[in-house]
């Protein structure tokens, strides 16, 4: 398991910005060539679907929204039957994490993929 963390985690360094963008077509969120790379080696695309509900949910109430995502260590899920923790804020400083989401308000924008 950590091996796979390690690799996983080498294969992020690799992406700065963008060369393509993606689409969920349902939830029209739009994301990176990084993100895509990470929900498919780790098989997380429900992090994606997840976030972008978070998010579209907050949209009215800021244009800028972190999710920040922290798995519990295993006496904490046992205690509270949950597996991680999702933190949002609107319009804060970014925090220091890992894994951050960020969304924005899209500008009309046809230089994407829909991915499906």
């Amino acid at each position: 398991m950590r091996a796979q963390v390690k690799e996983i985690k080498e294969g992020l360094q690799h992406f700065h910005g963008t060369e393509m963008f993606y689409q969920i077509p349902l939830l029209r969120t739009r994301f990176t060539d990084g993100l895509k790379y990470l929900a498919k080696v780790a098989d997380c695309f429900w992090l994606i679907t997840d976030t972008s509900v978070i998010a579209k949910s907050l949209m009215n109430r800021s244009e800028f929204i972190t999710i920040d995502f922290k798995r519990l260590p295993e006496d904490k899920q046992d205690f509270t039957g949950y597996e991680a923790e999702i933190i949002y804020s609107c319009n804060a400083a970014l925090p220091v994490t890992l894994l951050l989401f960020l969304f924005v308000t899209p500008k009309r924008d046809k230089n994407f993929i829909q991915s499906g």
